[in-house]
């Protein structure tokens, strides 16, 4: 995890004291939800991944990151261990394709 949110700092120039002095850490995850021409959707649901229009939209380190988020918590819903039986990337597409609600993040 550590690991993909540095690319994702790296790759929008989040760097130095920025990194660690908290910055606006809204900017790093804005482009990965869905949004309106009000803004933010309230509802804070994740863009899908594998939709094209979302692939050519987001850099490859939102994607990536975006991915591996979603893995986690689609695992942890499915009741799978998210260290040794973590849900593949090909797993979460057919899972998303059937339940789309897989992409709301509730609070």
């Amino acid at each position: 995890m550590r690991d993909k949110l540095r690319k994702l700092q790296d790759s929008k120039s989040f760097l130095g004291v920025v990194r660690y002095t908290g910055g606006n850490q809204a900017a790093l995850f804005e482009n990965m939800f869905l949004s309106d021409e009000n803004g933010l959707d309230k509802r804070l649901i994740l863009r899908n991944p594998f939709d094209p229009q979302t692939i050519n939209s987001l850099s490859p380190e939102e994607l990536d990151f975006l991915k591996f988020t979603l893995t986690i918590t689609t695992s942890h819903r499915k009741g799978r261990d998210i260290f040794k039986n973590r849900i593949s990337e090909g797993e979460l597409e057919k899972l998303i394709e059937k339940d789309p609600d897989l992409l709301y993040l509730p609070l």
